[in-house]
């Protein structure tokens, strides 16, 4: 058990950053506006994020981990035909208990230098406060390598997530996990789970076969440490 544990998460981690397109569908220029893209300095694409409030975009601590502001950017707007716009970042911020080895409190902040102005192809979305519980139906939401895609998804319960991922995998009741519903859809790590117009978990990581779980961030647990970060 203790093999299949460490190659589940090895297999995990070597996907993490997402080096495959998303296969979902893609948005309506103005559908998703919150989505924004992680770029290194030199513009490759490295996870998804989404703009939380005017100065800052929320993405899982992996994505940002051992990263500099210097080599950091976050593109908003990335479906206006206009173009997008290219931020410099000042501040990444991990959860202090982020634990890279268990993949325990994934997520991270990410403070751009100047204000995001917000219009029809750049907006916030709402951070969920209330625990969602299996059987919710979602979509999963985020940035691609030609924009941003958009595939349903459905919440199941951690007990279910065990059943399907596999005893020993690292679920935690931080965590919430999602069903896509198309096979093989993978999609980049930072991108968010939506019910109800608000994000209600960040897409950390997902075992490498099929009809396997997606394992999310809970945001309702990491709400309160969300806001005092950004306010």
């Amino acid at each position: 058990m203790l093999h299949l544990k460490f190659f589940c998460i090895l297999f995990a981690l070597l996907g993490l950053h997402g080096e495959r397109n998303v296969e979902g569908s893609p948005v309506a220029a103005t559908q998703f506006p919150f989505v924004a893209s992680l770029r290194s300095a030199a513009a490759a694409q490295f996870c998804s994020s989404s703009i939380v409030s005017d100065r800052w975009v929320l993405t899982t601590a992996h994505c940002i981990a051992g990263r500099t502001p210097e080599n950091t950017r976050v593109w908003v707007g990335i479906e206006d035909p206009s173009g997008h716009i290219n931020h410099i970042t000042v501040v990444l911020v991990l959860h202090p208990a982020y634990q890279p080895s268990i993949l325990i409190n994934d997520i991270g902040l990410i403070q751009t230098r100047d204000q995001i102005v917000f219009n029809d192809f750049a907006q916030p979305i709402a951070l969920g406060t209330e625990e969602i519980p299996g059987g919710v139906s979602a979509v999963k939401v985020g940035a691609a390598f030609d924009g941003a895609r958009w595939e349903f998804s459905s919440t199941i319960t951690n007990s279910e997530c065990l059943q399907t991922a596999g005893s020993g995998q690292p679920i935690f009741d931080s965590t919430v996990c999602s069903m896509r519903y198309e096979e093989d859809n993978f999609i980049l790590t930072g991108s968010v789970l939506v019910v109800g117009n608000k994000v209600v978990g960040v897409f950390t990581w997902r075992i490498p076969r099929p009809w396997t779980p997606d394992i999310n961030s809970r945001i309702s647990t990491f709400h309160e440490w969300i806001q005092s970060v950004i306010q």
